[in-house]
């Protein structure tokens, strides 16, 4: 997965984030995935720049709820922040409950919370409120547009997010 983002609709540049991990399915129900994030952000009014490397864990479970599910992702990240000229560790847990409902053939309703907790004071890091519509355009592939709301401890953000959702089936097996 990689991440571009702006502020002021791409006249601003914000942060990039690169993503790889492996997710295993247990069942229709659960999965557990690990990876490695790749991060570096510009302060919105500073020149100064924060390069992040992150290691995850997370697992997913999904149970009946309306259409058809919700999901419930829990995550522990540990993150190398770059502060010259050493990094410092920190770690996160996160907590997304997430909700899609199926509105018309390909399009379909979208909405999540998640909190961010640290692992040591300041205990609260940021909690992200979403809603919006998606569309299939393929079985693995997806467009979403909506409204995130972005709160931390000092500041609150209003965003349109724009996303592509793609899945990649590199060892799904084949039925005969």
């Amino acid at each position: 997965m990689a991440l571009l983002q702006h502020y002021e609709m791409f006249g601003k540049f914000q942060f990039i984030m690169l993503r790889s991990g492996v997710a295993y399915a247990f069942s229709k129900d659960f999965s557990a995935s690990v990876g490695y994030d790749y991060t570096y952000s510009e302060a919105f009014s500073e020149d100064s720049f924060t390069l992040q490397h992150r290691l995850w864990e997370e697992a997913t479970l999904k149970t009946p709820f309306l259409s058809p599910y919700i999901a419930h992702r829990f995550r522990l990240e540990s993150t190398w922040t770059r502060q010259q000229p050493e990094y410092d560790l920190s770690h996160r847990l996160r907590y997304r409950l997430k909700f899609d409902r199926a509105l018309y053939k390909s399009l379909y309703f979208t909405a999540f919370n998640e909190v961010f907790i640290n692992l040591k004071e300041p205990y609260f890091n940021q909690n992200r409120i979403h809603a919006g519509l998606g569309y299939s355009l393929l079985k693995d592939f997806k467009i979403e547009v909506g409204y995130l709301k972005n709160h931390f401890r000092r500041a609150h953000y209003d965003r349109i997010r724009l996303g592509m959702v793609f899945k990649t089936r590199f060892l799904e097996q084949k039925e005969p």
